[in-house]
């Protein structure tokens, strides 16, 4: 059996993960400069397409009483010239834009993503179970979106059935002291994220974990979190697997 499930981001503070390692201050300048480039070279183009037309003085034109006569070829020539003109502008363009996105000059400054699982069950003995987790990271902005191997960035399972009635009064105690706290479950395993993991604008990346479980296990609960230090990803589902 297959079940998918969707989440979304925690909302509180954040702050973009940097595109590059490098300082604020060194990105900033680096910015500015490209930006200063691309106009210059902006500029100096249409100029060059302002240039083909060849203006003439008005000196020079007194002397030009009588019309010249154009030819095929001058049609033909003046013709080339603007497609060329034309040609390296779009030219200038395209690497505008291709150096804007490189460089993150005009990204978002907030990761758009989302955390979706794929969770599979099959039995090993008459005692275990077999557990097959894939997460998925889908980035849907246009910033990257990055995760370092840490302790907080990982993936829980926790039953959730069966359940001892000394575990239901821990639970309506914790429900008493804040109706907005998660109920603690009893944590069966846990796999964090053990390299780091970049995700790409409009890219999808999975991560695949197993677990072997006890057969008496009912229901479970799939916990996930991802994140920085200002800014998380949650998502959690629950997953039965008896009567499978």
């Amino acid at each position: 059996s297959m079940v998918l499930c969707f989440a979304t981001d925690n909302d509180y503070p954040v702050v973009s993960p940097n595109v590059s390692r490098a300082s604020p201050q060194i990105r900033s300048l680096t910015k500015t400069a490209i930006q200063i480039l691309i106009g210059a070279s902006l500029l100096a183009t249409i100029a060059v397409g302002c240039a083909s037309g060849n203006p003439v003085s008005p000196a020079t034109a007194s002397h030009q009483a009588t019309p010249l006569t154009v030819t095929p070829t001058d049609h033909l020539k003046r013709i080339v010239s603007i497609t060329k003109d034309i040609v390296q502008i779009v030219a200038i363009v395209a690497a505008a834009t291709w150096a804007s996105y490189r460089f993150g000059l005009f990204r978002e400054r907030v990761p758009r993503g989302a955390i979706s699982r794929e969770v599979t069950h099959r039995p090993l003995t008459d005692s275990a179970i077999h557990l097959s987790l894939t997460v998925i990271f889908s980035n849907a902005g246009h910033v990257l979106w990055s995760f370092e191997p840490a302790r907080q960035n990982l993936t829980t399972i926790q039953q959730v059935k069966p359940i001892t009635s000394d575990h239901i009064m821990i639970l309506e105690q914790q429900r008493d002291v804040g109706p907005d706290i998660p109920y603690q479950w009893a944590r069966i395993d846990e796999r964090p994220l053990a390299a780091p993991l970049e995700v790409e604008p409009s890219d999808t990346e999975r991560v695949n974990y197993e677990f072997i479980i006890d057969n008496a296990i009912e229901s479970i609960l799939i916990y996930s979190h991802y994140g920085g230090t200002n800014r998380g990803w949650d998502a959690a589902m629950i997953y039965d697997i008896s009567g499978e």
